[in-house]
């Protein structure tokens, strides 16, 4: 069972309980795109169960790689709050999020190869995040790391002892209330598809997305409020 919940412009999907009826990936993948609408500024992924997400049949495996597509495609910032492991198909979802976040007892590792199980995507998102060298080991070894060593290597961005999703939700809050939703938008795109450029059309590309942004009335609202001395009330247009 995937929960929806709404609080302002930030959505949560809590991954509580799995159905053996239902294939997670494409119920999940479902709900992704039906809770964000045009007001949701963030999304916050977490899971009260024990991997992070439910074991993924190889019979599903077209369903698995649209939903990491589809996480990797959002275009509003993607939060991970990891409370307990995020194992194999957990770790694999979380990877494709913006921000990772975990308690200091979490652990990760990926499994799959003993199965002989091929992997959604993550051979191609890991060693973006932790590099090539580390994206093998872990993979090829299947060994298992701790929060300390995840935040070291970069698969981690931030340990809080007590509580991920609070830990979450805080960031979240801070992106919502603070962020003008389409320079938000602007920077992701910016740079998920900018590592992939060159660095000078990576420069390029950015360039013409702040363009596009001086064209914008939150670009106003913004300069406006500056010399007023107030806070900004973006509005995404």
């Amino acid at each position: 069972m995937i929960d929806v919940i709404k609080k302002d412009n930030i959505v949560v999907l809590n991954i509580s309980q799995s159905n053996a009826t239902i294939p997670f990936c494409f119920e999940f993948e479902k709900e992704c795109k039906a809770s964000i609408d045009d007001f949701t500024k963030v999304l916050v992924i977490t899971s009260d169960i024990e991997n992070f997400a439910p074991y993924c049949h190889v019979d599903n495996q077209n369903d698995c790689i649209g939903l990491i597509n589809t996480i990797l495609s959002i275009k509003i910032p993607v939060i991970a709050a990891i409370e307990l492991e995020a194992q194999s198909c957990g770790l694999e979802l979380i990877s494709a999020c913006d921000i990772r976040i975990c308690r200091r007892d979490s652990k990760f590792s990926l499994k799959q190869i003993y199965d002989g199980i091929p992997l959604r995507g993550v051979t191609q998102i890991l060693p973006k995040l932790i590099g090539k060298g580390r994206a093998l080991d872990m993979i090829l070894t299947s060994k298992e790391i701790d929060s300390i060593e995840a935040e070291n290597i970069g698969l981690i961005s931030y340990i809080d002892k007590d509580s991920a999703i609070n830990k979450a939700m805080s960031i979240a809050e801070s992106i919502s209330k603070n962020s003008a939703p389409i320079a938000t938008k602007f920077v992701k795109e910016a740079i998920v598809n900018g590592v992939n450029m060159p660095i000078k059309q990576g420069i390029l590309f950015e360039s013409d997305l702040n363009i596009i942004l001086h064209s914008t009335k939150d670009r106003a609202e913004g300069i406006s409020s500056f010399i007023e001395g107030r806070p900004p009330k973006f509005k995404g247009e």
